[in-house]
């Protein structure tokens, strides 16, 4: 659809304008923070025992995010903001604990066969299943779901119904 307003026109062009470095083309992408990548290795390049020390920190951050957007799951409505940032951090948070196990799976870069199986450990508790999608799942979902109600019959045939805070 071709713009008929002169006055856009211009706007656009002088907002758009081509440089000389870039010959007209379309900028490049930013660039991925350097923290979130892992460091390339050389082949007989040894794990530091910082870099295991920042993974653990890593998912030991993980863990207590994850604990706090459960205990935030009774949050109204208004306040769900607070919480959709902390599930956008778990899920980063998770992403790079994958990445950082998976650039450091090699047997060259330990020293030991029982050091490499330790990570061996530490990746099959990462990649199982039944981590929590905080996005697909929302904590609030399991807050939603009605409290159970009891059924008792009475001496006469009746039923009645009790919810749990109900009983004394």
């Amino acid at each position: 659809m071709p713009l008929r307003h002169k006055r856009t026109i211009n706007r656009l062009s002088n907002l758009f304008k081509p440089n000389s470095a870039t010959n007209g083309t379309v900028p490049p992408l930013p660039q991925i923070p350097p923290g979130d990548i892992p460091k390339a290795r050389s082949p007989n390049q040894r794990v530091t025992s910082e870099e295991l020390r920042d993974l653990r920190e890593l998912i030991r951050h993980r863990y207590a995010l994850d604990v706090e957007i459960w205990n935030l799951r009774d949050a109204q409505r208004h306040d769900r903001n607070i919480i959709h940032d902390k599930i956008r951090k778990s899920k980063a948070a998770l992403a790079k604990i994958i990445r950082v196990v998976e650039s450091l799976d090699d047997r060259s870069y330990f020293s030991s066969d029982a050091e490499h199986a330790k990570l061996q450990q530490i990746k099959s508790r990462v990649m199982e299943e039944g981590k929590r999608d905080w996005e697909m799942h929302p904590p609030w979902q399991d807050a939603d779901v009605p409290m159970p109600m009891y059924e008792y019959t009475n001496a006469d045939g009746g039923v009645t119904r009790i919810m749990p805070f109900e009983m004394d």
